[in-house]
């Protein structure tokens, strides 16, 4: 007997349906999968009808887009404007569509507990002061009578004795 059997043919790809196997294929003739597609999907409900709540595009190596058409890279979240983007080197973009660095936020962050940073060097930069009520710096030799001092006009600091400080290296 005949394995494949067409259910309905379209002029952009066969709906077939593998009868030893029980798997549906559309746009292809030979389905692997229990449903398997070949080209762009979307899934959307009844309630807006130009928006869908799934869109695969199967074009420029496969993207994903939650609630959007609009793909900034392999998986968008979002409406017209991103809120969600991961781009194709696994940048992760929050309310950026193309994320400079390996996470991208723009706007505020607000959050509870700590925050970690790991390596042999840890740099930043702000725009405005760190406004927090305590922050804990572990690396140098922090002990009693010690003050954290600045030791540059870059803002490097350190750990130093406060038996240096008199009237005379003050500075306003």
């Amino acid at each position: 007997g005949n394995e494949i059997m067409v259910i309905q043919t379209q002029p952009d790809g066969d709906v077939i349906l593998a009868q030893t196997t029980g798997n549906v294929g559309i746009g292809t003739t030979t389905p692997r999968y229990l449903l398997d597609v070949w080209g762009d999907i979307s899934f959307g409900t009844s309630t807006d009808t130009n928006t869908p709540i799934l869109f695969i595009n199967s074009g420029n190596g496969g993207q994903v887009g939650i609630g959007t058409t609009t793909l900034a890279g392999l998986l968008t979240v979002g409406t017209s404007t991103p809120y969600l983007v991961i781009d194709p080197t696994g940048k992760t973009g929050i309310a950026s569509s193309t994320p400079s660095d390996t996470l991208a936020v723009q706007g505020n962050i607000i959050g509870s507990g700590n925050i970690v940073v790991f390596g042999a060097t840890a740099s930043s930069t702000f725009s405005t002061p760190i406004q927090t009520t305590r922050m804990k710096i572990t690396s140098g030799s922090p002990a009693s009578n010690y003050l954290l001092t600045a030791t540059d006009s870059l803002g490097n600091s350190e750990w130093k004795e406060t038996s240096w400080i008199t009237p005379s290296n003050w500075q306003f």
